[in-house]
């Protein structure tokens, strides 16, 4: 594991938390390939500060800048994401990764969302408010969806 590399091992979680308590920016998110690991983040420059309590993982810069990276989520959790405050520029990829629940507190300016089929109601929220448009949060392939 390299200095800008941060993992977290499974253990017998079946739920996850990701937390971004001042904003994201250039950031990837993807499904993790090892079946062992809860969480495997990259950041390349600037390291932000990376807590575990139980199986929510927080990361939080020490000033409001945002630090760019890529995050892998084992697929076989089911996750709630929160970015308090904005995101910038995200690309999640997140059709392996089952969701219970994905929040962005502020604004959001170019951030691709790709989800799973929903297994029942799963709450996106942008600045407060549900996703106007789920259907083309889930599934970018539809008419319509750009």
């Amino acid at each position: 594991m390299s200095p800008h590399e941060h993992t977290v091992a499974r253990g017998c979680a079946t739920t996850g938390g990701l937390e971004f308590t001042r904003g994201a920016s250039e950031l990837r998110i993807h499904a993790e390939q090892d079946p062992g690991r809860l969480l495997t983040a990259r950041f390349p420059g600037r390291q932000p500060a990376v807590s575990v309590t139980r199986e929510t993982v927080t990361s939080a810069t020490r000033t409001v800048h945002y630090t760019p990276g890529a995050v892998a989520l084992n697929a076989t959790v089911t996750w709630a994401i929160q970015v308090h405050g904005g995101a910038r520029n995200i690309d999640a990829d997140l059709t392996d990764v089952p969701i219970a629940s994905l929040g962005i507190g502020g604004g959001a300016s170019e951030v691709t969302l790709r989800l799973s089929e929903p297994n029942g109601r799963e709450p996106i929220r942008i600045g407060g408010e549900p996703a106007t448009s789920p259907s083309c949060a889930r599934r970018t392939s539809e008419p319509g969806c750009g």
